[in-house]
Parts: structure tokens; sequence; C-alpha cells
């Protein structure tokens, strides 16, 4: 299961491994309508994310926490999330052509 899975990537220290598996278990979460649930795992996987700068799964991440906010209709957070979102990835756009 995601859960033993997660165990032992923490175990190993495994964070990249770790994240996935938050994601997985976000979206299970999401398809058993647990989008509570759902949120605390992508905010897992967004401090693992931050921890590693990797943008591209940060700017993903903020996109899948703003998606979560909408589907509990909780509009503020989720445009505060997508605008979010959206900034971070001109951001790395910009780092990009630099």
């Amino acid at each position: 299961s995601y859960l033993e899975a997660l165990k032992y990537y923490k175990t190993a220290n495994n964070l990249s491994a770790q994240a996935i598996i938050y994601n997985r278990l976000s979206y299970v979460s999401q398809l058993n309508q647990n989008i509570p649930q759902a949120l605390e795992y992508e905010n897992e996987a967004f401090k693992i994310y931050q921890k590693k700068s990797d943008g591209i799964a940060i700017a993903n991440t903020i996109n899948n926490i703003g998606f979560l906010h909408k589907q509990i209709g909780d509009e503020q957070k989720s445009l505060q999330s997508f605008r979010q979102a959206l900034n971070f990835s001109r951001m790395l756009q910009s780092k990009d052509k630099e």
C-alpha cells in the first residue's frame, strides 16, 4: 500500500519518493471525497518539494492545492493558490530565459 511505501521511503530518507507517494495519497483521498485529507497530503508533498527546491513540482503542487480548495468551495484560497502557482511558474520561465 502507499502508506507502507511511505514508511519505507521515510526510513530510507528518500524525499523524492516520499513526495510522489504523498501526491498519490492525495489523489486517492480525492477519489474518496476526503478533500481535507487530500489537502494534508498535498501540503506534505509541498514541504518536501520546497526542501528539494524543485520549482516545477512546487508550482504543480500549489496548483493542486488550489483545485482542492475549489472543490470544498473556498474560492478565496483557491484563487490565491492559482495566482501563486501562476506567479511561481512565470518566475521559473524567467530564470530559464536567463
